[in-house]
């Protein structure tokens, strides 16, 4: 996305499924941009942000509730669409693993 080394600080990286590996993963620079309505987000702050976020189109941004555009909110053109109250659970460490039988069923 070629975000400053500033806004990936607040960025979460992520891992997907298919960077996970036997013993450890490969990162492949991927970060979720958490722009929830209670961090108070000044997106002028963010330019980089904002740049690849306004590359989507604006009619795919604009609130006005037609097809291929977002529902009317009263949040900002850029934040979630709908109040998240458990946003902070996103920083915490996760860990997952699927069961792997040595028998078939």
């Amino acid at each position: 996305m070629g975000f400053s080394n500033q806004i990936l600080v607040q960025l979460p990286p992520i891992l997907r499924g298919r960077d996970i590996k036997s013993y450890g993963y490969n990162f492949q620079d991927n970060y979720l941009i958490t722009t929830f309505p209670s961090l108070n987000i000044n997106i002028n702050e963010y330019s980089a942000v904002k740049e690849y976020l306004m590359s989507f189109g604006r009619n795919r941004l604009e609130q006005s509730g037609r097809k291929g555009s977002r529902k009317k909110t009263n949040y900002q053109w850029f934040e979630t669409q709908d109040c998240i109250n458990y946003w902070d659970n996103f920083s915490r460490p996760k860990i997952i693993w699927g069961r792997i039988d040595t028998d078939p069923k």
